[in-house]
């Protein structure tokens, strides 16, 4: 607010000094000139009057014959002096100077001399010269000396004029040099003055400027810095401009907004279901909230500045530790942001437990930090091993179920494809008289059955092969690394064994059987197709009189086509039962004489497109 008016004074100062110098230069050139002019005047006055008086005593001593020469060059020299005082005079008229009336005064009576001189300068009279008179020498001298008597007094007075008129001139030269001396004080004060009184402009800037603005602005800033770093805030701050008083405002207004949203951003954080941590850049741990705080047991105080890995663990079962390696540095935990990852965490009392971690990066003045939510996941994979358990186990016997089965069989299915020859059996078990001891004895007991055969299958089962129940008395088991007749061998025992036991409940025995099919995993079968011919070994077992084993052989493919074509058949059957496509036929029984005689009512099957489908095309 200083700059302009500092700007503008010294422009001004310099252009004023500039002024006066200039001024002063060419006042003192022109007034020099005039003076050195004047002087050269006066001094050819004073040679003028010098050689006139030299003329004038030389006259004195010349012969009659030079008299008239003589009396040609005191006239010549005195209209000399009379001009050369002319000059003079006219340079004085428009002079404005002060002593410019008496230097005309001077000059009136220098001519008035020069006049007198004149009048007395005349040494013969021409009319008596061209009257032939002549004069004795004595006469003639005398008449000089008594004209020169008279002469002397009048260039006596003219030569003092010209003294004073010298002397005034001189006086003016020095009044001149005077006035240029105190034009240079002049410049010179001004210069000094210029300085002192910027100087003194800027002192009173400055202390406006410090009362005014640079006070309440480090006031301001202070305040800043002290929010900043969560200390208390400072002291009221004093505005004493308008735009001081608006910063201030501004400044309070967004104090308040800060601490309103602090108290906001802390709520949510201490009311956050997920833990959430930040550390920075050197994975120094910064702040926890509460739900971190009861997910690794610390206070936040506890933990902060420390490292990152001191919440950590180096290894948990079943948790990747290359994770953990990543999130303990900041190149790593950068490459894992926005990724939700699981590593290995330890509590206060040293408890170890899985951790779930999704990082995000920012930035804070240029300096990299990290946000990690973390979320104990212990329970939840407690949960999903259990939820796990009971997709893929069996309630009852605690077996494989049949969709653990059939995955399994899956895997099977894609390592066969690779190899050349049957490494793999499918076994599936069917209980020969389980329907007799659920329907006389209760379903109790047929589950207190199931669970006994589970233990017998178990006790001869390999730990390498696969047990399950797929269905109510239906058992299948998966056979690794094995070969045909050593899959039949393993298949009798089975069987031997169950035929072997007796089921006793509540003082009833039950003999119990079991059919037994067998097929090996060839390369290019497919799940279904082992499950097919799985499932008819199994019923060509129980077909050839219960307690069998059957192996599956390329005989037994005519029959599982034709076992499948009933069960198309079968199937169709159902739907067309459920969706009204049966019909009915009315034949009419004549007797001999053509007369009608009744009807016989025969069925007709529909089709999808209502086309008419014989008894013989639906019924075996």
């Amino acid at each position: 607010m200083f700059v302009l008016p500092v700007l503008l004074l010294a422009v001004g100062a310099v252009q004023y000094t500039r002024y006066l110098v200039d001024r002063a230069a060419t006042d003192s050139v022109r007034l020099l000139g005039q003076y050195e002019a004047r002087a050269g005047r006066i001094r050819q006055i004073k040679e003028d009057l010098q050689d006139l008086e030299l003329l004038l005593y030389k006259s004195m001593t010349i012969s009659v014959a030079e008299e008239q020469a003589t009396s040609q060059q005191l006239e010549d020299k005195l209209a000399q002096l009379v001009k050369d005082v002319s000059g003079l005079r006219t340079s004085l008229y428009g002079d404005g100077a002060d002593w410019a009336g008496t230097s005309l005064n001077l000059m009136n009576r220098l001519q008035a001399e020069l006049a007198s001189i004149g009048s007395l300068l005349i040494l013969s009279d021409p009319a008596s010269r061209q009257k032939g008179q002549t004069k004795t020498p004595t006469t003639r001298g005398l008449e000089y000396a008594k004209r020169i008597s008279n002469v002397q007094p009048h260039i006596e007075s003219a030569r003092k004029l010209i003294g004073s008129l010298d002397e005034l001139q001189r006086k003016q030269t020095d009044k001149l040099l005077m006035q240029s001396q105190g034009l240079a004080w002049q410049v010179t004060w001004m210069i000094w003055l210029f300085p002192l009184v910027v100087l003194f402009i800027l002192l009173v800037g400055y202390f406006i400027f410090e009362y005014l603005v640079r006070r309440p602005v480090m006031q301001v800033a202070q305040a800043l810095n002290d929010e900043a770093a969560g200390k208390p805030a400072s002291a009221d701050i004093h505005a004493r401009s308008t735009e001081t008083k608006l910063l201030v405002d501004a400044f309070n207004n967004m104090r308040e907004q800060v601490h309103s949203r602090q108290v906001r951003l802390e709520s949510i954080l201490d009311h956050a279901a997920e833990g959430i941590i930040t550390y920075d850049g050197e994975c120094r741990i910064e702040s926890l909230n509460r739900a971190a705080e009861r997910v690794f047991g610390y206070r936040e105080k506890e933990v902060v500045g420390k490292k990152l890995e001191t919440l950590f663990a180096k290894y948990i079962p079943g948790v990747d530790t290359e994770n953990l390696g990543l999130l303990l540095t900041c190149k790593g935990s950068t490459e894992l942001s926005e990724t939700e990852v699981e590593v290995a965490a330890r509590n206060s009392d040293g408890t170890v437990f899985p951790l779930s971690v999704k990082i995000s990066t920012y930035e804070v003045a240029g300096k990299k930090m990290f946000t990690a939510i973390v979320e104990d996941v212990s329970e939840r994979k407690a949960m999903i091993e259990n939820l796990r358990n009971m997709a893929e186990h069996d309630s009852l016997t605690g077996l494989y179920n049949r969709y653990y089965f059939v995955q399994e069989l899956d895997h099977l299915v894609d390592r066969t494809e690779r190899l050349t020859e049957p490494s793999a059996a499918v076994l599936y078990l069917d209980l020969d008289n389980f329907k007799y001891v659920n329907d006389t004895l209760g379903h109790k007991a047929g589950d207190e059955l199931l669970v006994q055969i589970t233990s017998i299958l178990q006790k001869r089962n390999r730990r390498s092969d696969l047990l399950a129940r797929i269905g109510g008395d239906e058992f299948a088991m998966i056979l690794y690394d094995i070969t045909e007749d050593f899959a039949v061998n393993v298949a009798d025992i089975f069987r031997q064994n169950i035929h072997d036991y007796k089921f006793m409940y509540e003082g009833q025995v039950v003999d119990v059987g079991c059919s037994i099919g067998i097929v090996m995993v060839e390369p290019g079968s497919t799940r279904e197709e082992l499950l097919a011919r799985a499932d008819f070994s199994c019923h060509a077992a129980k077909v050839a009189g219960k307690n069998k084993i059957h192996l599956y052989s390329k005989e037994d493919q005519k029959d599982i086509s034709e076992l499948s074509d009933d069960i198309g058949w079968t199937r169709r059957i159902k739907q067309a039962l459920e969706d009204d496509l049966f019909v009915i036929a009315c034949q009419p029984i004549q007797k001999s004489d053509g007369s009608l005689r009744h009807y016989e009512v025969l069925l007709r099957m529909l089709d999808e497109k209502g086309t008419l489908i014989m008894p013989a095309g639906f019924l075996p």
